[in-house]
């Protein structure tokens, strides 16, 4: 969807020291664990294929990782990473969105 809850702190994220998420486009051979394939990794070209994103708006596809080389964690608007899921353990939410401006 357009917006999405993750676990903060599987982000690398927490309240004392915060930290910060980065966003930009898929890159050539980026891998994520897409929520609801038990683990399994993808290549995002394969899954922005499988969501029917046309290859000349791959680009503007918002990509947030949690640092510039570091995991995916959201491909924006399609899915987020299993390993940044929330849990019953989770104590910090982030909430995470897209906008139209």
């Amino acid at each position: 969807g357009q917006s999405v809850l993750l676990d903060a702190e599987a982000c690398g994220l927490d309240l004392a020291q915060g930290g910060r998420l980065w966003v930009d486009a898929a890159a050539p051979g980026d891998v994520m664990c897409p929520l609801g394939m038990h683990g399994q990794s993808k290549k995002l070209s394969d899954l922005l294929n499988e969501a029917k994103v046309p290859a000349a708006d791959r680009p503007q596809v918002p990509v947030v990782r949690t640092s510039p080389t570091g995991p995916v964690v959201w491909v924006a608007g399609i899915r987020p990473d299993e390993r940044v899921r929330t849990l019953p353990r989770t104590r910090l939410l982030l909430e995470l969105g897209i906008g139209k401006d």
